[in-house]
């Protein structure tokens, strides 16, 4: 992210069992633990830096860096379309691909219109539960 020069920091990796339930508990995961590639250190999330790129702020669920997941400003929108297609040309799985569940219309600074999935700052490895069993 940093070569890229992306406004990104990164939030979270690995998680514990605790730090897993307590997400679920909160919903703010769908996953309880061993069903999340952060249990085993095969994904990250990551925040709009909110020092390199201006963010709105708004409340995110009683998250850390409330304005940090920014979908709405231009500029924000070109950030996430832009962490989509490095983790795509990484052969990465991200989260904005993520439709199944509620997407975002959002306008980039060009004024193009995008459609981003429902969890913009995750990345993981593809087929990361294969690798379990290997």
């Amino acid at each position: 992210v940093e070569d890229e020069n992306l406004p990104f920091k990164v939030f979270e990796t690995m998680r514990s069992k605790a730090r897993q339930e307590s997400l679920l508990k909160k919903g703010y995961s769908k996953a309880s633990f061993g069903q999340s590639a952060h249990n085993f250190g095969f994904a990250m999330d990551l925040v709009l830096d909110t020092e390199a790129v201006k963010t709105r702020e708004r409340e995110w669920k009683g998250k850390l860096y409330p304005d940090a997941w920014d979908n709405k400003t231009p500029e924000c929108v070109d950030a996430w379309v832009a962490l989509g297609l490095l983790c795509r040309n990484m052969g990465l799985e991200w989260g904005g691909d993520w439709f199944k569940g509620g997407t975002v219309t959002a306008k980039k600074s060009d004024g193009i219109t995008v459609s981003l999935g429902w969890d913009l700052p995750h990345v993981e490895l593809k087929n990361w539960r294969a690798d379990l069993n290997d």
